[in-house]
Formats: C-alpha cells, sequence, structure tokens
C-alpha cells in the first residue's frame, strides 16, 4: 500500500510509527479519522524583536490530526513576521522527525528567498529530514550539544498483505489501464522492475534534497551526511550542517540579534554610535533623544550635555566644563559670545587649574577680551557701540574696571 503522501523525508527510528499510526486510522475505509476541531495556535511568539515559530512533531502539508503546524501553516507564519513592524528576525524552532516530502523544496526555497529580514533556524533537540530541509533553508542552524540534526534521505513504504489474504482465502483483482498504475498495491509483490521504478523517485528526490542542503549551508555534499545519517549537534557543525552551538533558545535569538544588529556582538569591535548610524539601526530611539532634547528647558540641556560627556570623556574634563560654565554664567556670557571666546582658549582649562579666587577668573577673562578688540569677537548687525567698539568687548571694559576696584 502506498503511504497517502507517497514520499517522505522522516528520521528512520520515526518512520515505522508514524506510517504505522496512518494505516491505524485509515484502515477503517481508507481516510483518516476527523481530527478533533482545536483553535489554530498563534503563528509566532515574539520574543525580543524575534519571531519564534515554533515547529513541533510531524510536519504534514497542512494542520490536523498529525500535527498542529503543517507547511502551509509554517509559511503563513512566515509571512506574517515579515510584514509585522515589530519583528526584527526570524528564528525557526523545530523539534521535528520530519514529515511529507511533498512540497518541502517548495518551502524551503520560500525560506531561502527571504531577505527583508534575517532568518535562522533552533535544532530544539531534533530536526531531521523534512525538518532539517527546511531549516537549512535559513542558512544558520543553531543547535544545542545533545540536539540531533541531519538524515538527510528519504524513505517510502509499501506494505503488501499477500500471503495474509492468502491464508485468509480472500483473492483482490486490480483492473486498471496503464503500465505502473497498479505498482505498489498491497496484495501484489513488487517485481524487480516495479522495485527499480519507486527506488529511482526516491533516489531523484534525495539528489535534491543533498543539493539543497550543500547550496544552503554553502558547503559540498559529503558523505558523511548524504546517506542519511543523525548527528549530534558538535559532528554536525564539524560538517558544516550546524552554524553554531548554543545552550538553549535565548541564545539562539542573542546569536540571531547579533546578525540584525552586528555591532553588538562581543567580537565587533566598538565603533562610535552617529547620527547617522542610530537613525539607521534604531530610528525609534533617535526620535525619543531628539523629542526628549527638544522637551528640556536651557538648563537642563546644559546639564545634560556636561552628563554626557562625563560618561564620554570622564568626570575630570566634565567637571572642568562646568566650572567653566558656571563662570561664563556668571559673567552673562551668551552662547555666542562663548564661541567667540574659544578663539583665545584653544584648550579648555583642566578642573585643578582653575583660579581658586573666582574674582581673579573674571579678571583673567576680562582682560583677554579687551586685548583682542573687535575683530576677533564680531558682535552681531548694529550692536556696535557709538564709539565703534562691541558691545562685548565694551561690557568687558566695564566689568574690568569693577574688577579691579
Amino acid at each position: 500500500m502506498m503511504t497517502p503522501d507517497g514520499l517522505w523525508a522522516l528520521a528512520p527510528q520515526f518512520a515505522g510509527q508514524v506510517l504505522y499510526d496512518i494505516r491505524a486510522r485509515t484502515a477503517g475505509g481508507g481516510q483518516p479519522a476527523p481530527a478533533p476541531v482545536r483553535p489554530a495556535p498563534q503563528p509566532f511568539s515574539l520574543r525580543r524583536g524575534v519571531a519564534v515559530i515554533s515547529v513541533t512533531g510531524v510536519i504534514p502539508r497542512k494542520r490536523g490530526w498529525m500535527s498542529e503546524t503543517g507547511q502551509v501553516e509554517i509559511r503563513q507564519a512566515l509571512e506574517e513576521a515579515r510584514q509585522d513592524t515589530h519583528v526584527r528576525g526570524i528564528l525557526l524552532s523545530f523539534n521535528s522527525p520530519g514529515g511529507v516530502a511533498a512540497g518541502v523544496k517548495e518551502l524551503a526555497d520560500y525560506i531561502a528567498r527571504i531577505d527583508d529580514k534575517p532568518v535562522a533556524a533552533y535544532a530544539d533537540g531534533l530536526a531531521a529530514s523534512a525538518a532539517y530541509w527546511l531549516a537549512s533553508a535559513t542558512g544558520r542552524v543553531y543547535a544545542p550539544a545533545t540536539a540531533q540534526v541531519g538524515s538527510v534521505g528519504v524513505i517510502s513504504e509499501l506494505v503488501n498483505i499477500s500471503g495474509y489474504l492468502d491464508k485468509m482465502g480472500v483473492s483482490i483483482s486490480y483492473i486498471a489501464s496503464g503500465k505502473w498504475k497498479t505498482a505498489g498495491n498491497p496484495v501484489e509483490k513488487l517485481t524487480p522492475e516495479q522495485m527499480a521504478y519507486f527506488q529511482e523517485r526516491v533516489d531523484a528526490l534525495h539528489t535534491v534534497f543533498k543539493a539543497d542542503v550543500a547550496q544552503h549551508m554553502g558547503i559540498s555534499q559529503d558523505p558523511a551526511w548524504t546517506e542519511a545519517q543523525i548527528l549530534f549537534a558538535q559532528p554536525a557543525q564539524q560538517l558544516g550542517l550546524v552554524t553554531a552551538i548554543v545552550q538553549d533558545e535565548d541564545q539562539a535569538i542573542n546569536r540571531l540579534l547579533e546578525v540584525t544588529m552586528p555591532d553588538n556582538s562581543p567580537d565587533t569591535p566598538a565603533q562610535a554610535m552617529t547620527r547617522d548610524r542610530l537613525a539607521a539601526e534604531a530610528p525609534e530611539l533617535l526620535q525619543a533623544l531628539l523629542e526628549e532634547g527638544r522637551d528640556s528647558a536651557s538648563d537642563d540641556g546644559v546639564e545634560y550635555a556636561l552628563n554626557a560627556m562625563e560618561t564620554v570623556c570622564g568626570k575630570e574634563k566634565a567637571e572642568a566644563v562646568r566650572t567653566f560654565v558656571a563662570q561664563a554664567k556668571a559673567l552673562g556670557l551668551s552662547a555666542q559670545q562663548l564661541a567667540g571666546l574659544g578663539k583665545l582658549m584653544p584648550q579648555a582649562p583642566a578642573a585643578q587649574q582653575a583660579p581658586a579666587e573666582p574674582q581673579n577668573s573674571k579678571a583673567a577673562i576680562l582682560n583677554a577680551l579687551q586685548e583682542q578688540g573687535a575683530q576677533t569677537l564680531p558682535a552681531a548687525p548694529g550692536a556696535l557701540s557709538s564709539e565703534g567698539k562691541s558691545k562685548l568687548v565694551a561690557d568687558a571694559e566695564r566689568r574690568r574696571a569693577e574688577a579691579a576696584m
């Protein structure tokens, strides 16, 4: 008897039980028993910006009595995750022995073509056969050390019950047109020619399977994995079937986040966070910072900047600037006047070099302003005094006289 879906990409140790369950359900009349009505599971869970799509158990064409998640549901979940603006990456989390072969390549091709968001796979204990075919399509397969992956092979089961029917005195005949129409039926033994026919179909799909895995994972075909071997994660990594060994699913998510923002990787040298980088990598954060800056009062803005300088340049330099700002405020200097004063002071005074007496600091700044003259600190249009001096210089002269008293 041909199984309902013909060819299977199943791990061999699970194939017997899966196909036995199918036979048991179809024994009553050739059709599986109706599946209990269950609510459709959520397509994915969102964790730190990563959509985690769980695939557990046998993978049929669509969900039903065999499994909650089939090929149709996996594709729908992928499409929803791609459209969700909160999703930065997608992780397919497999605990599956495989499933039907029909449709797997098409779904794997769809996964491999996703280029708008990074996609990876996690072997949650087992990602074998059809499950590994889909996992490999991401190009990134993470697995804990005890996980099993691989089983790159195809299987088809043909059951013959002719001996049992003979004992029961039952005879069944098929009337068909076409040489191969009844090939593989359960009441007649396979001829060598029929066996070769079915073997050719299995081999053809196996060839496609092996080529896809090699292409997606960027490795060459090796008999160490192309003969349907199931491997633990460590040897699988050595063969290129696993990208990295991780402790658990959370660590797999972390690895995927490193792909979405590679500068977060501990192996990547730190780089300066410019406004352009922030706009490209975290536009929402940039907008929040800009709004916070606009909402701050002027004094709060100065304090914000000084705190930022302390974070970047150290406490000593920030304190030196803090002292200078206090002195400038005491003199009543504007931001424009401070910009002109910068030409007189190519290096900011260190905190420990600040004079002990604030009055002396005022005198030093006023002397420097007067010595520079009006050309160094140009005033705004219409700001010249009646004597031809800028208001800044005139004010400096007045303050100097007061300081000397």
